[in-house]
């Protein structure tokens, strides 16, 4: 019926009907923009979604088995969970990454970080891990860290720095537009653009299955058989991926050395597969979205790619590369979902690091 009206008036109408309307829309925007957005004072903190100075009591709503069903999360001022709070001077490994490093639904003593600090306390070798994990964060925003949020940290000097990345860039370029935009400073700090942001990741992360929502893995279908057939497909497919992933690693690693600390790079377990005892892939029998609909197999071959890009980066500056699923096995009960690991991943996930760790780590007698 709309449509009909707007037939029916002359040209000149309509244009002038749009044009009082859209100046309506605008000036109603403005407040919002004003109180919400970024404009009178530029926080740089603002557009990384970092919580501060903060400690949450955080309802697990089930997502894994816990005592009391709530946990709790801090962060000090600087953003940073951990012992070395609103003391960035004391800490010797900086952790970067996305919800893996973050753990937003792991308790503050029980984190892989905390976990691997205590072990080196008692073994003689104390090291503060700190962690600046960001639910989200691929090493697009990892890279924009070092640029807007590390640099503003007074007295942050980090003997070593992991980088326990993969899972949020398995499918991301910096070549689309809305990357592009993602670098405009004047956009950032627009409050509907910082809501675009949040409501396009939560759109990204639903199509691969990375939001926090419980999800019993040994209930799900299987299968050992990929969607795609043609092997050589997987490399054309994430040929873009991983060119654009490797260029992104190579600015942390220069970050890392300008401010005098070792890259450490960490691949990431998922609960997408897993091997069994035989050697064979078992893949979720569920569709994931890349370019084209793949399963839990084919997710398999091409995280090997990405994980592979990673080690090649890492052997070419002689640094450091840990490959957590070759040196453990990680099972569907490691994890409350297909990517974030419970309490049993964490503790998993620390006992494998930190005999690697230590060899990097330990200081020479």
């Amino acid at each position: 019926m709309f449509c009909l009206y707007l037939g029916m008036l002359p040209i000149k109408r309509i244009i002038r009907l749009v044009a009082v309307n859209t100046g309506v829309f605008l000036l109603l925007l403005l407040p919002v923009e004003l109180i919400f957005g970024d404009w009178l004072h530029q926080n740089p903190l603002h557009e990384l979604n970092i919580i501060r100075n903060q400690q949450l009591k955080v309802n697990l709503n089930n997502l894994y088995p816990h005592p009391t069903g709530t946990i709790t999360y801090s962060r000090d001022r600087y953003g940073l969970r951990g012992t070395a709070f609103n003391n960035p001077s004391r800490i010797d490994v900086l952790t970067v990454g996305g919800s893996t490093t973050d753990q937003r639904y792991i308790d503050d003593q029980h984190t892989w970080q905390m976990q691997l600090e205590q072990r080196f306390a008692k073994n003689g070798y104390p090291l503060i891990f700190s962690n600046a994990g960001i639910d989200g964060h691929s090493t697009i925003a990892n890279v924009q860290s070092t640029q807007k949020w590390f640099n503003h940290i007074p007295g942050l000097r980090p003997k070593y720095i992991l980088f326990y990345t993969g899972i949020n860039d398995f499918c991301i370029t910096p070549g689309h537009a809305r990357d592009k935009l993602l670098l405009n400073p004047i956009l950032h700090r627009s409050a509907l653009y910082q809501l675009y942001k949040k409501l396009y990741g939560l759109y990204a992360a639903q199509r691969l299955k990375l939001l926090h929502k419980k999800t019993n893995l040994t209930q799900l279908p299987y299968t050992t058989q990929p969607l795609i057939t043609d092997s050589l497909q997987y490399k054309r497919l994430s040929q873009k991926y991983r060119s654009a992933y490797a260029e992104r690693l190579v600015q942390l690693i220069q970050y890392a050395k300008q401010i005098g600390a070792t890259a450490i790079f960490v691949t990431q377990p998922v609960g997408y597969y897993h091997i069994t005892s035989q050697g064979r892939v078992n893949g979720v029998n569920e569709t994931l979205y890349y370019d084209v609909p793949i399963n839990g197999v084919d997710y398999y071959h091409l995280k090997q790619l990405l994980d592979d890009t990673c080690r090649k980066v890492a052997a070419q500056y002689n640094l450091p590369y840990i490959d957590v699923n070759r040196l453990a096995p990680f099972n569907p009960e490691d994890f409350y979902d297909y990517v974030h690991p419970n309490p049993t991943g964490t503790r998993k996930l620390a006992e494998v690091l930190y005999p690697e760790l230590e060899r990097i780590m330990k200081p020479e007698k």
